[in-house]
């Protein structure tokens, strides 16, 4: 179920924005869903 909407989320992120900018989101917004930041 959540990697359906991960794909979903993926594809219409790849639409909307570039492959730079989806980059530093994904770089910027793992560490947040790990939780394993400080």
């Amino acid at each position: 179920m959540l990697l359906e909407i991960y794909n979903i989320c993926l594809s219409f992120l790849e639409l909307v924005v570039s492959k730079e900018t989806f980059q530093e989101l994904v770089f910027q917004l793992l560490p947040r869903l790990d939780g394993s930041t400080g």
